[in-house]
């Protein structure tokens, strides 16, 4: 924070490091709480929103069996 401006960056990346998806924005700290809304729908709007469903996609294959 400089002066009162938020300056919030956010990646999303594959556990692979094969796509990294980087977002950056900045404004008056007041506004933190719209502005780490507007990064993540930045990432999402780039490309994150592939990198997180594949990701989860990986986990429910690699969930072990229920053992009750």
């Amino acid at each position: 924070m400089d002066g009162g401006q938020l300056d919030l960056v956010g990646a999303v990346a594959a556990v692979d490091g094969s796509h990294v998806v980087r977002a950056r924005v900045t404004g008056p700290a007041a506004d933190a709480q719209p502005l780490g809304t507007q990064l993540g729908r930045q990432l999402l709007a780039d490309g994150a929103d592939r990198i997180l469903e594949h990701v989860r996609s990986q986990q429910i294959e690699h969930r072990p069996a229920d053992t009750r």
